[in-house]
């Protein structure tokens, strides 16, 4: 049987590590995408080990082939157990976000 997806071109969104890993426990990204025309919005969240280097991806589904925007925020858990979180960003359609 055919399902209609509402869902079209996801955004296609890669995370580089660049925080310092001598320093870094846990790294957390938040991510928000908001739709209003269409009624949409959509909450993730990504975690990288304090030593890892590898991109990390993230696909977030849109229901406006056109809209690519979103924020984030990055929170750092450091080795001294101090969190550094930053503001959500202004809304972005960068593909590649570097994380520190």
């Amino acid at each position: 049987m055919p399902v209609d997806d509402s869902f079209h071109r996801p955004l296609d969104i890669e995370f580089l590590p660049l925080f310092d890993p001598g320093a870094t426990i846990m790294a957390y990204v938040d991510v928000i995408s908001d739709d209003s025309a269409n009624h949409y919005h959509r909450e993730e969240r990504i975690e990288m080990s304090g030593q890892s280097r590898a991109l990390v991806r993230l696909y977030l589904p849109s229901l406006n082939p056109d809209r690519r925007a979103f924020k984030f925020r990055t929170t750092l858990l450091c080795i001294d157990n101090g969190i550094r979180s930053g503001d959500f960003s202004a809304p972005i359609e960068e593909t590649l976000i570097e994380v520190q």
